[in-house]
């Protein structure tokens, strides 16, 4: 399953970007804006909202197929198996990779 960044203002590198670093540490909108403005990409923290929202649910479909690290806020472990990676997410939701909701 491909992930559909049609019609986004921003690149998919950009957005995924974003939305990784969101997810993998414990980082407000507000910070993460001024931290990609420092890197050169002006995007308001209303924007980086809707990036989470709409592609942190996508991304957790996504089929692992090789082994990744997947970080979350503090703690980090390898996988190779996709029904044992799951994204911590802030506000006590838990998406595993099958895109089962779980918490």
């Amino acid at each position: 399953m491909a992930i559909d960044f049609k019609g986004s203002r921003f690149e998919r590198d950009i957005i995924l970007w974003g939305v990784r670093w969101y997810v993998a540490y414990p980082i407000s909108y507000r910070r993460l804006e001024e931290m990609m403005g420092e890197r050169g990409v002006e995007v308001d923290h209303s924007m980086l909202n809707r990036w989470i929202v709409r592609y942190v649910p996508l991304l957790c479909q996504v089929p692992l197929t090789r082994s990744c690290l997947v970080l979350g806020a503090g703690n980090a472990f390898r996988t190779e198996e996709p029904e044992l990676a799951t994204i911590p997410l802030p506000r006590g939701h838990t998406w595993s990779a099958s895109g089962s909701s779980v918490g």
